[in-house]
């Protein structure tokens, strides 16, 4: 018998010679594992006391798994049964929670909703109502505004008529007759064909009453006439012009409308305004005062600039584009600074024996002080002097008449040679004529008023 060599593999080569030499079967574990070999030309040997052990691990595990081919059909079974009664539970408390919704819940809310309709349905009509009253009220209070405008104008359709009695004629003439509220006629007068008129009215500017006198030529009843402003001087009143220089006949002659106002606020009380001759009453100085007690009455220049005119166009047959001013002594000067402050508002301007420098001479420097205070740098806006060499308008025809005999001229209150120098550095064209023999007062006025009408009349009626 031949014996075949066993290989290396950890098992007791004893064990193994033994059973080659009693010619029994062997088993030989290489790295655990089982092998098993017979001797050559022999059968089947039997199997070694191990190989028993791993039969019946493997019919153990065969049964095992026989007994679970056996039971898997059942797992599904199991699995679809717990799944349909577990949806029948869910469907069951589903069915109960409806049952117990519509028992109880579905009530509460059909009420809940029909409440909300109700009240809405509450609202709504409130809503409507509500927009209803708003455009009534709307509608009245529109009436309301109506009437109330129809009432106010009315009101001022009566205030209008009360303040003016239209195409009311005085004595035959054609010239209106104004309200009472408005102005007032204290005189009218014939004369040289037309009609000289002193009316009176309460003046905003000077809050106080105030007088002017107005002459209307005869083509004032059919035409609009040009205006002819005139200031008088220290103490003088509207009359002092219309009586003493002669000046009817020639505006009757040219058609020109004269206005002649007073020289200053009247009546208003304030202490120290008739004291001296020179300041306070007649001596307004046709500036706007600044300083107290005179800031609220004393303000000439504007009166004269700003509301008479505005009277003499709403009032008179008066043409606002064709003005023009002229004055004596502190109405000249007056006359010369609302032109010189006003460039192109007057067509021209003349003066007869005018204070030219009112802040060079005692005259002015009183007045100045008073109304306009201390700070001499504001008297200078109501200097004719000055004004003309900062002047910057429309070309002028300036002309002046100066008295020789005049006092105030030699005592330096009226200084026309500072104006005249000023005048020519700037080229404004002067015409200063020195009257000799003449001195202050209206005769030298009277004596060439014709003069000075004629040439406002080459610029107004041109």
């Amino acid at each position: 018998m031949a014996t075949q060599r066993l290989g290396e593999g950890g098992c007791s080569r004893t064990l193994a010679e033994r059973a080659l030499a009693s010619g029994d079967c062997y088993v030989w574990r290489e790295c655990g594992g089982l092998s098993g070999y017979r001797q050559e030309d022999q059968g089947f040997c039997a199997l070694h006391p191990l190989l028993h052990i791993d039969l019946f691990l493997f019919l153990t595990s065969l049964a095992l798994f026989l007994i679970f081919l056996t039971l898997f059909p059942i797992f599904p079974a199991l699995f679809l049964t717990f799944i349909v009664l577990f949806l029948t539970f869910v469907v069951a408390l589903f069915l109960i929670f409806q049952a117990l919704f519509l028992t109880y819940l579905a009530p509460f809310l059909t009420f809940v909703v029909a409440l909300f309709l109700i009240f809405q349905a509450l609202f709504l009509t409130f809503q409507a109502l509500f927009l209803t009253f708003l455009a009534l009220f709307l509608t009245f209070l529109a009436l309301y505004l109506t009437f109330l405008t129809l009432f106010l104008a009315c009101l001022a359709l009566l205030l209008t008529l009360t303040l003016m009695e239209i195409i009311m004629r005085d004595r035959g003439s054609k010239h209106f007759v104004l309200s009472k509220m408005a102005l007032t006629q204290v005189s009218s007068n014939k004369c040289a064909g037309g009609y000289q008129k002193v009316y009176e009215h309460e003046s905003v500017e000077l809050q106080c009453k105030m007088k002017f006198a107005v002459y209307l030529p005869p083509k004032a009843e059919t035409d609009k006439c040009p205006v002819f402003y005139w200031l008088s001087g220290l103490t003088c009143t509207e009359q002092n012009f219309i009586t003493k220089a002669g000046a009817q006949q020639a505006a009757a002659d040219n058609g020109i409308i004269i206005v002649a106002p007073d020289t200053s606020p009247r009546g208003c009380g304030i202490e120290g305004e008739d004291e001296s001759w020179d300041f306070g009453t007649g001596a307004g100085f046709y500036v706007d005062a600044t300083e107290e007690p005179w800031k609220n009455n004393y303000r000439m220049y504007s009166y004269v600039t700003e509301e008479l005119p505005k009277l003499i166009n709403s009032n008179f047959a008066a043409d606002p584009d064709r003005m023009s001013i002229s004055g004596h002594s502190m109405g000249g000067h007056g006359a010369l600074v609302c032109t010189l402050r006003n460039p192109g508002r007057y067509k021209t301007v003349s003066a007869f024996a005018p204070i030219c420098n009112p802040i060079g001479c005692p005259w002015g420097q009183k007045a100045f002080a008073g109304y306009r205070g201390a700070d001499k740098s504001t008297w200078e806006a109501y200097d004719a002097t000055v004004l003309a060499a900062s002047y910057d308008g429309p070309k002028l025809d300036i002309l002046i008449d100066q008295g020789g005999d005049d006092q105030f001229l030699s005592s330096s209150q009226l200084l026309p040679d500072h104006l005249i120098a000023a005048c020519s550095a700037k080229k404004i064209p002067v015409v200063f004529r020195r009257q000799p023999g003449y001195d202050h007062s209206y005769f030298f006025i009277y004596s060439f008023m014709s003069d000075h009408i004629k040439h406002h009349a080459k610029y107004l009626n041109a």
